[in-house]
């Protein structure tokens, strides 16, 4: 009888270790996978990704840096794409809930003191497509902790018009992701 009962305590402790431990797994994906797109055009379908924030000053460039990153890996270089929206601007900035108008990015000949926007997509070759020019671009902050981002984006992006066929991903999503120290 005593065996029999040590025998239930260990499987009652496996079974609530095992449950624990979906518990976890569950959690830690939902912690991994902060953003949720949808995506049309060129390429289509729903995505999972991992976004983050930061902010910061480049001292090469002499700006003031804040920067919302999506990808759907943690290695980039095995991630299917990245999209980065980040403003440069000689004065910091303190993000605050409300709208934000999206542009071309910094990067690729916008201006400066607005957030710009750069996709890159790639396929199973691992051929990129980058979508540098924002035809309209809306990134809505709607909750802001000194831990936490939360907002949405509305994309659509072509890439440049000197490709040979212009293509055109059209991107929505929410987002609720990490401020990250740079």
């Amino acid at each position: 009888m005593k065996l029999y009962t040590h025998f239930m305590a260990l499987l009652a402790l496996i079974s609530f270790n095992a449950c624990s431990e979906d518990e976890n797994e569950n959690e830690m994906e939902e912690i991994a996978s902060n953003t949720e797109l949808s995506v049309s055009g060129e390429v289509e379908g729903e995505y999972k990704a991992l976004g983050s924030y930061f902010e910061h000053f480049d001292a090469d460039s002499e700006l003031y840096v804040n920067s919302f990153e999506f990808m759907d890996q943690y290695n980039p270089a095995e991630s299917t794409f990245l999209i980065g929206i980040s403003r440069f601007s000689q004065e910091d900035m303190e993000l605050t809930t409300g709208l934000y108008p999206l542009s071309t990015s910094y990067l690729a000949g916008g201006d400066t003191n607005s957030f710009g926007v750069g996709v890159s997509w790639w396929d199973e070759e691992r051929k990129a497509t980058i979508y540098p020019e924002v035809s309209n671009g809306i990134l809505r902050i709607t909750q802001i902790s000194s831990e936490r981002i939360r907002g949405e984006i509305i994309l659509r992006m072509k890439t440049s018009e000197y490709d040979e066929h212009q293509a055109e991903l059209n991107i929505d999503g929410k987002f609720n992701v990490p401020r990250e120290e740079f």
